[in-house]
């Protein structure tokens, strides 16, 4: 992260000229190259997952939710 070479430089979002100048990402994978229209981002001190599933009130719908992760069990080796 400290070198930007990750995900380092998505903090330059924060600035509206910065994403008005870059308001899409590529995703590479093994097979398939991803286009990744951005629409929000924001900051936040927790950590937070997003999970996604189908839903069927239209055709390709997905249904969003967004949670804060926090321990509640430690596994323990003996």
């Amino acid at each position: 992260m400290r070198s930007k070479r990750m995900f380092g430089t998505l903090v330059f979002y924060k600035e509206q000229a910065y994403y008005e100048s870059q308001p899409y990402m590529l995703l590479i994978d093994d097979d398939q190259i991803w286009l990744l229209e951005l629409f929000a981002g924001y900051t936040t001190a927790d950590h937070l997952v997003t999970l996604s599933t189908c839903a069927y009130p239209f055709e390709n719908a997905r249904y969003i939710t967004i949670g804060r992760l926090s321990p509640w069990w430690r596994m323990v080796e003996p």
